[in-house]
């Protein structure tokens, strides 16, 4: 698939996806899909939150993204100088949810929200192949900007590292990229036991961690 042809399917499944969201009166604003050209997009407007008390982080959750969240999702966005980091297009939800769709490279995408409580706070992905001992990615990793710098990231990750081991029996290793930029970001997954692999994606370096 081209990119000019992923970019057309992409835009389908989103007009698809914020026409629904209008019948509900979701407000997102617009533009909402559109490819990043520049680290100043400001597309979203973050809701100032007040920060979590202790009880609420410690009660992190992870749901999986489904008809009844899917909108709450697109909501979720990061400081505008890292949706590069994150993702090309805008919301960051709506390119997982269109990849749970397309099944880009045959594999399973799923995505899956972080909750502090009942607020949702963070979104990832899951890609991998059923049966595969190896074939297991993490996309689109990120915790919502008006929560971040509370020490949610760490404390996501490695709840969602423990689910895919809970979850998928067969896992040996989990993999996922990082934007060489991103320096925060390789400091949390070489925290959480990711080694660089020396192979890249897309200009990324590929990380990988050994969990059985």
């Amino acid at each position: 698939m081209t990119i000019t042809a992923g970019t057309r399917i992409f835009r389908r499944i989103y007009t698809g996806l914020l026409f629904l969201s209008h019948q509900r009166n979701l407000q997102i604003g617009w533009p909402v899909f559109r490819l990043v050209k520049s680290t100043t997009i400001n597309v979203f407007t973050p809701i100032k939150r007040n920060c979590m008390s202790n009880e609420q982080r410690n009660d992190l959750t992870i749901r999986e993204v489904t008809r009844e969240n899917w909108q709450a999702a697109l909501r979720l966005a990061v400081h505008p100088d890292q949706q590069r980091f994150i993702a090309d297009v805008v919301p960051i939800a709506a390119i997982a949810l269109a990849k749970a769709y397309i099944r880009p490279g045959g594999l399973l995408w799923l995505p899956y929200a972080f909750y502090a409580g009942a607020e949702m706070i963070g979104f990832t992905e899951l890609a991998y192949e059923p049966e595969s001992a190896d074939t297991y990615w993490i996309f689109h990793f990120f915790i919502d900007v008006a929560y971040q710098g509370q020490g949610y990231g760490k404390q996501a990750l490695l709840l969602f590292l423990n689910f895919i081991k809970q979850q998928h029996a067969h896992c040996r290793s989990i993999h996922l990229t990082v934007h060489p930029e991103n320096v925060r970001a390789r400091r949390l997954y070489a925290g959480t036991g990711f080694q660089p692999t020396g192979d890249n994606m897309e200009g990324e370096p590929i990380y990988r961690l050994v969990v059985r």
